[in-house]
């Protein structure tokens, strides 16, 4: 039982380290729709070498060390295109701006020739960062006193709160869209917009509009 655990532990070595050497001069993605990378479109070329035969090997282990290793590849290489991408893409970039950018980086190239595989892991990768910037300028808006401040002034004054003397309050004044913008245009999570302002315009009136300030206590309404 020793030895045969022996021999396939070896076995396991000899072909995962086939499978590096040989795929990583390839296209290594799954996900590149090209079926040289695929198990069944790669069995008959690696069948050639005799590390293919590892003793203890079954041919669901092979394609199993097939399937994980140019999984792996993949995720690394994407990453790289990633970051890539992050060098140069704004939130307004297309991909006709950016494709002959970086048609010759060696990050898009090891990633897929398929251009259109390339366009849609972009478009992607975009989408998301339109998100995740939409999402940080809301957390802006919610975590700044002072707009939350005077935007609950307005409210309270609205909702009927009265003075000391019984008389309705003032109706506060509301903040100007210019002078939220000027509270914070120098956050980065404001900037990162710049390129998107009916955005962020939007997102301060859903904001206004959205707001609930606290319900008035018995000393707020007199």
């Amino acid at each position: 039982i020793h030895y045969d655990l022996e021999f396939y532990i070896i076995a396991l070595v000899d072909i995962w380290c086939y499978l590096y050497f040989t795929i990583s001069r390839e296209e290594a993605s799954l996900k590149n729709r090209e079926a040289q990378t695929t198990w069944d479109g790669k069995k008959h070329s690696l069948e050639h070498d005799p590390r293919f035969h590892g003793e203890g090997l079954e041919d669901n282990d092979r394609e199993r060390l097939f399937n994980e290793h140019t999984e792996d590849l993949y995720q690394k290489r994407l990453k790289s295109y990633h970051e890539l991408l992050s060098q140069h893409v704004k939130l307004d970039t297309t991909w006709i701006e950016i494709q002959p950018v970086i048609k010759e980086d060696p990050r898009a190239v090891r990633l897929s020739k398929n251009e259109a595989l390339l366009e849609e892991l972009f478009d992607k990768y975009l989408a998301r960062e339109i998100e995740k910037a939409k999402k940080e300028f809301l957390e802006l808006l919610k975590e700044n006193q002072f707009i939350e401040y005077r935007t609950r002034m307005v409210q309270l004054s609205e909702n009927g709160a009265k003075d000391e003397t019984g008389a309705e309050k003032e109706k506060a004044r509301g903040l100007t869209k210019e002078e939220i913008h000027d509270v914070l245009k120098e956050d980065n999570r404001y900037l990162v917009l710049n390129h998107m302002p009916e955005v962020r315009d939007e997102f301060i009136t859903e904001y206004l509009n959205n707001f609930e300030a606290p319900k008035m206590t018995v000393h707020q309404g007199r």
